[in-house]
């Protein structure tokens, strides 16, 4: 589906990536990783043909369509989700508007033509009309308020126009385009960073069964451990591929790593044996042949080297804050309204000394609305939040970046805050965030994401407050520095309030889950899985009490009707199965000798890239004919498999049309 082969990209004096070169298969769902800066989003820029690589070349399916999801709302003008997704229906939208022509031109026909419709007109129609229905165009419809529904969008919302959307919504619509045009391959650029938990759970079940290819930048652990079939690491040694989940990712990583350690370590005992060999017997005229060629072995050896990805994010504490009281907040019988909603009607809640709360709960249920409450950012319109004996808040916004001054300094910006005692304090602090030395004269504006979340972080926090309310902390950090985060939070002596959608964060620093939605708040105790196996032993004990108030007779009729459905399913699969044996087992093989030739291929630039090789100009001859027999083999490889992968999809197509008529 993809390869990338030795791709170079520098921007001015820095190299960003050199020689990078990646494979991926059809059908793999593939999680992205890499610290920040090391060229993720450039990478996706290249395959999507956004920029070009200063060396190298990228490599696609001939025909796949590509999809490109990037961190920033794409502007669909005034158009409304439903009609922006229909508008992205691909070939099934193609095929509507010539249908609807087609029509037309019929219906205009048998007005006024007298020798009967044209039969070329009428194979047109045909040929479309089963196209249209195979792309399952006949729910088109359907589809789009499907997808629009999992992310989150109700009826209302789905029709009003995009500009009064917020950047958050409009990156949904701007997702929910991809997922509905279905694209051959879809390049995601931190996709989960504006769905909340509930959206974030059908998304990942809806990539489950996606058909095509896809490739996904995201620091959430949770989703990558649930989506991905394999992690592609972007380090210092280009792209390197772990088959498995995030999970078994990190642990392929250690063993590698000890392999690689263990294999420099036996290597430099080598070299040193060699070394004083040469450095013994160097002025002894007996041995000068033997001392010339062992410093010319020495020469062509290639050093492992063991090169550490180091991550930026540096560890630090939050201060020790004052002691409050047992009773930290309280919230009795508050109301809050908005213009065109209640919110809450009347809630009460007790938070007691040391609970670390998550909020969790959809979109629009009202998490942020009460922490602001909490917070003291938004009053009630009635009832009271109370604060307990000797509280201090502090607040941590979604948008608390676009407070820091860019045209500051590190240091004057953390200075804006600080009493004229506190003064000489900033510079330690500062440290203990991770700025030293001249980082601290550092313009605002130049500072990465994380950088300038660890700033905030450091201004929030100038003055210690026992009760932290954060409002999506991690949104902006890479991996490394939400663990920074996670550890921090978990020796943090205050009480914690949190929203967020990273479920490993809440798992690692939340033992209470308060559950928002509809306008009530429940709370349950413990993590976040614990939370999850609490709400599905609750699901099932109420589907298996649904199940047994229907009656035991329409039971038993459904169950009936369900096994004729089940026997027709399994027998229209049997026959698909069989029909498409042959196709399957001679696409498999064509995909192997693709693989082969690829293999091939990049030996062979790898070739043409040594400077010893290039030495011969015989050889560099041979290696060019080679590459040119290679890359039309390859053609015709790809051509074959574009075949066989039309034939099967359109047999599939016909299956599904089936099934969906059962």
């Amino acid at each position: 589906m993809l390869h990338l082969v030795s791709v170079s990209k520098s921007y001015g004096p820095r190299t960003l990536f050199d020689g990078v070169s990646w494979h991926v298969p059809p059908g793999q769902r593939v999680g992205f990783v890499g610290r920040n800066g090391a060229g993720k989003t450039t990478i996706f820029r290249i395959i999507a043909g956004i920029e070009s690589p200063d060396e190298g070349s990228v490599i696609r399916k001939k025909g796949s369509r590509l999809g490109h999801l990037t961190q920033e709302p794409e502007d669909l003008g005034t158009a409304t989700p439903l009609e922006a997704v229909l508008e992205a229906g691909g070939e099934a939208r193609a095929l509507q508007a010539e249908l609807e022509q087609i029509e037309a031109a019929l219906a205009d026909e048998k007005l006024h033509a007298t020798g009967g419709p044209d039969e070329a007109l009428l194979a047109r129609y045909e040929a479309a009309t089963t196209r249209f229905a195979q792309l399952g165009g006949y729910q088109l419809d359907a589809e789009a308020k499907r997808i629009l529904a999992g992310l989150g969008f109700t009826e209302r919302t789905m029709n009003k126009p995009i500009p009064t959307l917020s950047g958050g919504w409009r990156m949904r619509v701007s997702l929910a385009r991809l997922l509905f045009a279905r694209p051959d391959l879809l390049l995601l650029d931190e996709p989960t960073n504006h769905l909340d938990l509930a959206t974030l759970m059908w998304f990942e079940q809806f990539l489950q069964s996606y058909p095509g290819t896809i490739i996904a930048i995201s620091h959430d652990r949770a989703f990558l451990d649930r989506f991905s079939q394999s992690i592609a690491e972007l380090g210092q040694r280009g792209i390197e591929v772990y088959t498995g989940n995030f999970t078994k990712y990190l642990e392929e990583k250690v063993e590698r790593m000890e392999r690689l350690e263990k294999a420099a370590s036996q290597q430099q005992k080598e070299i040193a044996h060699v070394e004083r060999f040469i450095e013994r017997f160097r002025s002894k005229a007996s041995k000068a042949k033997a001392v010339q060629s062992k410093v010319k072995a020495l020469e062509k050896v290639e050093r492992i080297e063991v090169s550490y990805d180091a991550d930026s994010a540096p560890r630090f504490r939050f201060p020790k804050p004052p002691r409050s009281g047992k009773e930290v907040i309280k919230v009795d019988h508050v109301r809050k309204v908005y213009p065109d909603k209640v919110v809450y009607e009347s809630i009460d809640l007790t938070l007691w000394r040391g609970q670390r709360v998550a909020l969790v709960g959809p979109n629009g249920a009202g998490k942020s609305t009460l922490l602001k409450m909490l917070a003291g950012v938004v009053q009630p319109d009635g009832g009271e939040v109370i604060l307990g004996h000797e509280v201090k808040r502090a607040y941590y916004a979604q948008h608390q970046l676009d407070t820091l001054n860019g045209a500051n300094t590190i240091l004057k910006e953390l200075e804006s805050v600080a009493k004229f005692d506190q003064l000489p304090q900033c510079r330690g602090m500062l440290g203990a965030f991770g700025f030293s030395g001249k980082d601290v004269d550092k313009k605002v504006i130049v500072l990465s994401g994380g950088e300038k979340a660890r700033l905030a972080l450091a201004k929030l926090l100038f003055d210690p407050a026992n009760l932290l309310l954060m409002d999506e902390p991690t949104n902006h950090l890479d991996m490394a520095s939400c663990d920074v985060l996670e550890e921090a939070l978990e020796d943090y002596e205050g009480t914690l309030i949190i929203i967020s959608h990273d479920r490993h964060f809440i798992n690692a620093v939340a033992n209470v889950i308060i559950e928002v939605d509809n306008g009530t708040i429940e709370s349950y105790p413990g993590t976040w899985d614990e939370y999850e196996a609490k709400k599905a032993s609750l699901a099932a004990l109420a589907a298996a009490e649904s199940a047994a108030a229907a009656g035991s007779s329409a039971g038993e009729g459904r169950a009936a009707s369900l096994r004729d459905k089940k026997r027709l399913e399994a027998e229209l699969r049997q026959a698909f199965s069989k029909s498409t044996r042959d196709k399957k087992s001679a696409l498999d093989k064509a995909e192997a000798k693709i693989a082969t030739v690829e293999s091939d291929l990049t030996a062979v630039d790898s070739q043409l890239a040594s400077p010893e090789f290039l030495k011969d100009s015989q050889k560099i001859r041979e290696a060019y004919q080679r590459r040119e027999t290679l890359i039309r083999q390859h053609e015709r490889l790809m051509s074959d498999w574009e075949d066989l992968s039309t034939e099967l999809e359109s047999k599939k197509a016909e299956l599904d049309l089936k099934l969906a008529q059962l």
